[in-house]
């Protein structure tokens, strides 16, 4: 019993560290950045490009926006020190909605024979 709790509470921790993340296809052209506009708001203009086996990836973490709905949009961007930035096109819009997970706590805890 003590191992499937120990189990249990493994496999919800790692849940929770895994957070839904917006992410893009692989990009095979040289990328530096990603620019992501969640709503009306560029939310960072100097996220690194994640490199992968077949080139680089947008994504970002959305554990930190709050609930609710959200159209969102990325920018691959391509930092030159000579030339300065340039970023691509946008993205097609992504509408996605990030529920509310307010959980309610225990309440009229007692022993029961």
């Amino acid at each position: 019993m003590k191992k499937l709790l120990v189990l249990l509470v493994a496999l919800l921790l790692s849940i929770a560290a895994n957070a839904a993340k917006l992410e893009s296809d692989v990009i095979t052209t040289n990328i530096d950045n990603c620019l992501v506009t969640i709503g009306n708001v560029v939310t960072d203009a100097s996220i690194p490009a994640t490199v992968t086996a077949g080139g680089k990836l947008c994504s970002y973490d959305l554990s930190t926006i709050q609930p609710g709905p959200y159209v969102s949009n990325m920018k691959a961007q391509i930092i030159d020190p000579v030339w300065g930035s340039v970023a691509s096109d946008s993205s097609a819009p992504f509408s996605f909605t990030k529920p509310d997970l307010t959980v309610t706590a225990p309440i009229g805890l007692h022993l029961v024979p």
